[in-house]
């Protein structure tokens, strides 16, 4: 098992460099919580788009035989991620207050595809304050 300690260098696009400084960390961390937010605002963004590629049918457009067989083909998608990625767009539909704690990286993607499971319009609010602030493990 590697220890902080356990090495000087490490490689970088083939050259060997020092790792990162204790300064180095904010930076880094701040990137990735940047990306975090952003990939919120994506998988927001996406459900919208495909509850809307539901609603049209889109998958007889490029001549899939299902919505699942569209997300594999156009987007690259595993069957099974396919299936998640529909059902969680189309609950967030009925759940907007979800659909914001998505868009906003309040909760991220497998939070929310674990909550849509359980979360009903008539107790969203409810959910929602009892989880604000969990992690998605809690």
């Amino acid at each position: 098992m590697l220890r902080d300690e356990s090495c000087d260098l490490i490689e970088n696009e083939g050259a060997w460099v020092r790792p990162a400084t204790i300064e180095d960390w904010r930076e880094v961390d701040e990137g990735l919580c940047r990306n975090a937010k952003r990939r919120g605002e994506l998988d927001a963004e996406e459900a919208a788009l495909l509850r809307a590629a539901y609603r049209i049918r889109i998958w007889r457009e490029v001549g899939a035989s299902s919505m699942i067989e569209y997300l594999e083909l156009r987007l690259g998608y595993a069957p099974r991620t396919a299936h998640e990625r529909l059902r969680v767009a189309l609950a967030l539909g009925e759940l907007p207050g979800l659909a914001a704690a998505l868009a906003t990286n309040e909760h991220p993607f497998t939070a929310i595809r674990e909550l849509v499971r359980v979360v009903t319009p008539e107790i969203e609010d409810e959910w929602l304050d009892q989880v604000r602030g969990m992690t998605v493990h809690e």
